[in-house]
């Protein structure tokens, strides 16, 4: 007892109150899933079963599953994957530096009210699994953004693990790391920034690619078959990426990441949040823009600024 004492001392009270609020808002939010499941197809086919997975590049999801109910239990899988996503929300708010009670609130408000993580519940044979591959993925950009450059070893592991369980979590760590740099980019007011941030940079983008390719490695030697899956186009990207390719693929990362946020094509995007997200879009542009005012005779931190800053959404679209 007196091990889990001292390990609750040493949680901050902020961090404390961002995992309770998580579980707060998990309840709230996805109850009546839990009480009133809807299975969809997959869900009836792989009822004791994980559904397709090294076919898809999700190796890890079958040696996974042998550790946890197999059945698609919605109390089981559904209260487990709350849990760890409500870690994951903390680890979000440690990876960011935030240091307010607001902050700690409206993390996990956004993260587990968000369309595209609420609708995941409905994969509830796989549900705590997908949850734990979403902690590995932020777990490892809180690693990879300490200064101990040897994190990002088991940084790396922890991505390659997590894509082995869904693929489009590294969108997490992506979208992490690129806001650990703005925010260096915007607060540190020490001698050098833009060469210090350009490294760091570097660092990071290598971290991913080299991740990335132990990835495909890891799937490549788990399932050799992948290079021919033509489901989801994976055969085909497993194989080789064209680099004529790359341009349109980015386009389309940014013009997904549109969609969602100005012009509301979901079904799920209302008029009246639509209008909501386009106002807290503009307003995060003019507090950019503001901030960077400070330094307007630095020009090569602006540049990088403004350059990080443009890569937000083909981070947030990466997959």
């Amino acid at each position: 007892m007196d091990i889990f004492h001292k390990l609750w001392v040493k949680i901050s009270a902020n961090e404390k109150l961002c995992f309770f609020s998580a579980l707060f808002f998990s309840f709230f939010t996805h109850t009546y899933m839990l009480t009133h499941k809807f299975p969809n197809g997959d869900d009836n086919v792989a009822f004791q079963d994980v559904g397709v997975a090294s076919e898809l590049g999700r190796w890890f999801l079958p040696r996974l599953n042998v550790v946890t109910v197999k059945e698609s239990n919605p109390w089981f899988n559904g209260v487990l994957a709350l849990v760890l996503i409500s870690l994951a929300c903390v680890v979000i708010y440690k990876t960011l530096g935030l240091q307010r009670k607001m902050s700690a609130v409206l993390v996990p408000a956004i993260v587990l009210t968000f369309p595209s993580l609420a609708s995941t519940m409905s994969y509830m044979f796989t549900m705590d699994l997908y949850a734990f591959g979403l902690l590995l993925a932020v777990f490892a950009a809180y690693l990879a953004t300490r200064k101990n450059r040897w994190l990002l070893i088991p940084g790396g592991i922890c991505l390659v693990f997590s894509m082995g369980l869904y693929q489009a979590y590294i969108c997490f760590t992506i979208t992490l790391i690129l806001m650990v740099m703005l925010s260096d980019l915007l607060k540190d007011d020490g001698k050098n920034i833009f060469k210090k941030q350009l490294f760091t940079g570097i660092i990071y983008a290598s971290f991913l690619a080299i991740s990335t390719v132990m990835y495909v490695i890891a799937c490549r030697i788990i399932y050799p078959g992948i290079v021919n899956e033509q489901e989801h186009n994976v055969g085909n990207v497993m194989a080789t990426l064209s680099l004529t390719r790359i341009p349109r693929l980015i386009a389309r990362a940014y013009r997904r990441f549109l969609r969602f946020f100005v012009f509301g094509t979901y079904s799920f995007v209302e008029t009246c949040w639509q209008i909501v997200n386009i106002i807290v879009l503009i307003l995060i542009l003019t507090l950019v823009l503001v901030l960077l005012l400070r330094y307007k005779k630095e020009k090569l931190r602006i540049a990088l600024t403004l350059f990080v800053f443009c890569l937000l959404p083909l981070g947030n679209s990466f997959v």
